[in-house]
């Protein structure tokens, strides 16, 4: 910066004579990190995208993601068997309270059947009883 006019280019950042050489400084160290970052940020995802396409190309460096990958399959069957026995015995409850229920129902109108002879022949009895009364009389 050989000359100082009304306004220096300096590195892309336009300054401008009022400026305190603090605030330039702050302000190329800024622009720097920016820099920096996006560069370390472009490796980042370059890294990312070179470690994924390597795994889904060779497997075989992968050991421990498809043992990790078939144990939790496992843990799914597992979990999915478990759930349909569990089902199985709720229905097997279900099936045998129902035919309790059944059970008992049929045993309550026999019941109730035989208690509906026992009042027709007790009536029966006592018409027949009534009868043989008005006839000796």
């Amino acid at each position: 910066m050989a000359s100082r006019s009304s306004d220096t280019k300096w590195q892309g950042i336009y300054l401008f004579e009022c400026e305190s050489t603090l605030h330039r400084n702050f302000i190329r160290l800024q622009q720097e990190n920016k820099e920096r970052s996006e560069s370390l940020r472009h490796q980042q995802l370059l890294q990312e995208q070179q470690l994924w396409e390597g795994r889904s190309t060779n497997a075989d460096y992968w050991p421990r993601d498809r043992n990790i990958l078939s144990s939790r399959r496992s843990r799914g069957r597992r979990k999915k068997e478990q759930r349909t026995q569990q089902r199985h015995e709720q229905e097997m409850r279900r099936q045998q309270e129902h035919k309790q229920g059944r059970h008992e129902q049929e045993d309550k109108r026999c019941i109730e059947e035989m208690d509906r002879q026992r009042k027709e022949e007790d009536k029966h009895w006592l018409a027949e009883d009534e009868k043989r009364r008005n006839d000796h009389e």
